[in-house]
């Protein structure tokens, strides 16, 4: 082909902690599938997709707990507005723990449980379920860009231009595997602009 578009998205990223990958976790797509909601969630992460999802969860009567490493809720928006959400996460019987290291997460007779440490102290939380949102990372690491001549930042983020254009001039990218954002619309728009801008 004369020209091509990258458009490989996003993967969940690796879990901060190695046992949650053998505790199990549900992610923002695999949500989405379930037949059953859990009597109670741990929500891990307090960007937009973790609290969209907190609070989806607790509107359904799903006792909800989120932990966030950040001192606040969604740490890329201005503190009024984490003040808001904090605010009506509070009013919503959502339990926030902010400011948490994590440290380990296991199964237990209960369900599952997550161990972090806040302000000095250890703490140990048991849920149902467990709900992984502490990321995304582009879906490009199988694709040896560096053969086609398309830079890449280290984690994986393929560099465009404004036009969406890589640094191979014949190949555009859009989407989270270029980001800035994970954000559908965003996505979108990337991929009319290569289009546009390859004609």
């Amino acid at each position: 082909a004369g020209h091509f578009i990258i458009a490989t998205g996003s993967k969940v990223s690796q879990p901060p902690i190695p046992d949650l990958a053998e505790t199990g976790f549900l992610t923002s797509d695999s949500a989405l599938s379930l037949t059953s909601l859990p009597a109670s969630i741990i929500v891990l992460g307090g960007g937009a997709i973790a609290v969209e999802f907190a609070q989806f969860f607790a509107r359904f009567d799903t006792a909800t707990t989120v932990i966030q490493r950040s001192p606040r809720l969604i740490k890329e928006f201005d503190d009024d507005a984490a003040d808001a959400l904090a605010a009506a996460f509070a009013d919503e019987g959502i339990t926030v723990r902010t400011g948490t290291s994590l440290k380990h997460a296991a199964k237990t007779d209960g369900g599952k449980s997550v161990t972090f440490s806040q302000a000095g102290e250890e703490i140990t939380v048991t849920a149902d379920e467990i709900l992984f949102a502490l990321g995304r990372s582009p879906n490009t690491g199988s694709l040896d860009l560096q053969l086609a001549g398309v830079e890449a930042e280290a984690n994986g983020r393929i560099k465009t231009n404004e036009y969406q254009q890589t640094t191979a001039d014949h190949i555009y990218a859009a989407g989270d595997c270029c980001g800035p954002h994970e954000i559908v619309h965003i996505a979108i728009q990337q991929g009319e602009l290569a289009v546009k801008n390859l004609t």
